[in-house]
């Protein structure tokens, strides 16, 4: 199973015990305020805050995921605002179209994957040779067969549920894993040396494309190297920490002194 399958894989089942835990959260709220108000009334102060710890534990996590939900809310609204700029912008700049191949009008080399479509600029065929341009759309076409455009669309999303270094940490494996895919797609055909003389080259032509220039040194090792990008074990981590919670939701809903 290809790596960032695997992390898109993990981000959908930990995104939806996310959301399920938040609701499940969210279906005790009232009870336990209702219950930290009669047992400040009756208790003293430290026992009160020893057992009624899960529950203020709780009330916390859930402020927490309940920001980051609605941080992702927001992210999906935007993020489907800059595609639907990025489809009139490519419409506009459009040349030719061949199935799913646009040619666009641009000043530098640009090469992307668009929703199901390769969107390349015609700089391409003026800057680069024919073997480059092979290169260039295998690469581009490995992307678009395992629906790497799709994936990043929705991964940023999801990944907006966690903590910004969480995120940074693990997008960048993701994006890195979709690299290393499209490459090995590439090599099958044109083979190793002509894929690293091709981004050198672009990147020597000062590509103003953002994943045709990211990661290109880890690409390159990877890629002479013969080694594989790595799939952190911290990832699995986050699983079993929310399967943990949900358990303790179960077993310790109420407070700690049963007294709810």
């Amino acid at each position: 199973m290809k790596k960032n399958n695997i992390i898109f894989s993990f981000l959908l089942l930990v995104s939806f015990f996310y959301i399920y835990l938040f609701f499940k959260l969210a279906s005790y709220l009232e009870f336990w305020i209702i219950d930290l108000q009669n047992c400040y009334k009756v208790m003293k102060l430290n026992w009160f805050l020893i057992e009624h710890i899960n529950i203020f534990f709780y009330i916390f996590l859930f402020l927490v995921m309940g920001f980051y939900i609605t941080k992702a809310v927001f992210t999906f609204i935007f993020s489907l605002k800059k595609l639907l700029e990025i489809k009139r912008n490519i419409f506009l700049l459009k040349i030719k179209q061949f199935k799913n191949i646009i040619v666009i009008d641009y000043p530098s080399i640009v090469a992307f994957n668009f929703l199901n479509k390769i969107v390349l600029s015609n700089k391409i065929f003026k800057k680069l040779n024919k073997k480059e341009r092979k290169t260039i759309f295998l690469h581009e076409k490995g992307h678009l067969n395992s629906l790497d455009s799709f994936k990043l669309f929705f991964t940023d999303i999801l990944l907006t549920l966690f903590p910004n270094f969480l995120k940074e940490k693990i997008f960048r494996i993701f994006v890195l894993a979709s690299e290393e895919n499209a490459d090995k797609f590439a090599t099958k055909i044109v083979g190793k040396k002509v894929l690293a003389d091709t981004l050198l080259n672009v990147v020597s032509l000062n590509s103003s494309y953002p994943l045709m220039n990211n990661f290109t040194q880890e690409r390159l090792k990877l890629l002479l190297e013969d080694k594989d990008v790595k799939v952190p074990k911290y990832i699995w981590f986050i699983y079993i920490f929310f399967i943990s919670i949900l358990l303790l939701l179960v077993y310790y809903k109420t407070c700690l002194c049963g007294a709810m």
